[in-house]
């Protein structure tokens, strides 16, 4: 990870963090300590095409926030936010935010209904700190004019690197933030039915709807030419790309290839098959998997 050393002298510049709803993505302004770069630039443009477009760079980056009520210092991170220097605040897109577990009630209280603490806030669950137990933090929104603002500040390097305060991440640093993905507007239109009535309420029962625009994950690999670990490969309950594409290859492809141990040749007498049926959770969502399993084969 790195650290910024810009703008170290500018510690105590105060600032806001705006939420915003038309912003695809967070945007951090000029007071910010930035962490990491994940060298990936994008190109933003304005609400006027006629001004053409700017190339930004996508970064990590930390603002510090003093409680109202209880005097408590936080560390706010934002991960996969677009850098543009001269800005003088910062933007908080709501979505990149929720689909990172974290809630953000933006309705303000004195148009709320039924007003409460949790509304026009900012609230994470299971907080981690150092010296204590989980438990959850709400952040108090405030309004500036009709926008909704946090009154951040800018950290001095030190300061970050000594965990002084308690972080806390808006947004995820590994799911790459995709807001063009077409799930989005899939997953909100499966909501309801024909009539718009909602298909089901309970969270647990629609599945997850977190986005995931890319994800790499390492597991030891094993040899699916040996049938002995094809079958185990085949009846496990996690399914690998790569495996399920050899094994796909080794069912349907032709019949003397992949080469069997021992110099072996697998004939279609040999291949018995049993059709598995059962469901397998990916990203939440409960699909069938059915799978034919090699068992004995005869060699020649």
């Amino acid at each position: 990870m790195l650290f910024s050393r810009r703008r170290s002298t500018c510690t105590n510049a105060e600032t806001t963090l705006e939420l915003d709803s038309h912003a695809d993505t967070c945007v951090l302004g000029r007071d910010v300590l930035i962490i990491q770069d994940f060298e990936r630039p994008v190109e933003v443009q304005g609400f006027d095409p006629e001004l053409g477009t700017q190339m930004f760079r996508t970064v990590s980056g930390v603002v510090a926030y003093h409680h109202p009520i209880t005097g408590e210092c936080f560390h706010l991170v934002i991960h996969q936010a677009i850098h543009v220097p001269h800005l003088e605040h910062h933007l908080l897109c709501p979505m990149q935010c929720r689909v990172n577990d974290v809630t953000v009630n933006d309705l303000p209280k004195f148009l709320a209904v039924d007003p409460t603490e949790n509304k026009h806030a900012i609230i994470f669950q299971d907080v981690d700190p150092d010296d204590g137990p989980s438990r959850s933090v709400t952040l108090p929104l405030e309004l500036k004019g009709v926008t909704s603002v946090l009154n951040v500040s800018v950290p001095t390097t030190d300061e970050f690197a000594s965990h002084m305060c308690t972080r806390l991440e808006f947004t995820s640093e590994h799911l790459i933030w995709d807001p063009n993905d077409p799930s989005f507007g899939d997953q909100e239109r499966a909501m309801t039915d024909y009539t718009g009535s909602i298909i089901d309420t309970a969270a647990n029962a629609r599945g997850r709807s977190l986005i995931i625009g890319a994800i790499s994950t390492f597991q030891d690999g094993a040899n699916v030419d040996d049938y002995d670990n094809l079958a185990d490969v085949l009846e496990a309950k996690q399914i690998v790309a790569s495996v399920d594409s050899t094994a796909s290859h080794a069912m349907n492809g032709p019949l003397t290839q992949p080469p069997l141990p021992n110099g072996g040749v697998l004939t279609q007498l040999g291949l018995e098959t049993r059709l598995s049926a059962r469901r397998s959770l990916v990203c939440g969502y409960a699909y069938t998997l059915h799978s034919r399993v090699a068992s004995q084969p005869t060699t020649t």
